[in-house]
């Protein structure tokens, strides 16, 4: 439902619906190693990011598929987008978030992800959490 842009990532873009951050600048791999980065982006380029940035959770939604949550790597953002959230820490929280997604469903009995508000999201999966025995409260989600 949304995709996630390289301008997103290195402007630090924030989005309502975030369910995970990303923080690592975009580092974008060309086949020909070191001696293949260059500043023309007709290469490998490594590009610092302004702030950290929040990944949505429309990222994980396809647009025209109910029943399925994206998670990794698979999620809707741009080559240059996924030279940055490809690392482990990004993936950790992409893919803890895609998990309480799709167990929320579960509980719901439905096979479309509802995009609400974050306040009324967050309380929704602390209460899915507890419900299966793990209790988030006081941790901060996001």
């Amino acid at each position: 439902m949304y995709t996630l842009t390289g301008e997103d990532v290195a402007e630090g873009r924030k989005f309502d619906d975030v369910v995970s951050c990303g923080y690592f600048p975009i580092d974008i791999h060309n086949p020909n190693g070191a001696e293949g980065y260059r500043q023309d982006g007709q290469g490998g380029h490594w590009i610092d990011l302004k702030d950290t940035y929040d990944i949505p959770l429309r990222c994980l939604v396809p647009a025209n598929i109910d029943g399925i949550v994206l998670s990794c790597r698979c999620i809707s953002g741009t080559s240059q987008a996924h030279g940055s959230y490809r690392t482990q820490g990004g993936i950790m929280g992409i893919s803890q978030a895609s998990g309480v997604v799709a167990g929320l469903c579960a509980i719901q009995g439905s096979s479309r992800v509802k995009l609400t508000s974050r306040r009324y999201r967050i309380s929704c999966w602390r209460s899915a959490l507890h419900f299966g025995a793990i209790n988030l409260s006081p941790v901060a989600m996001f």
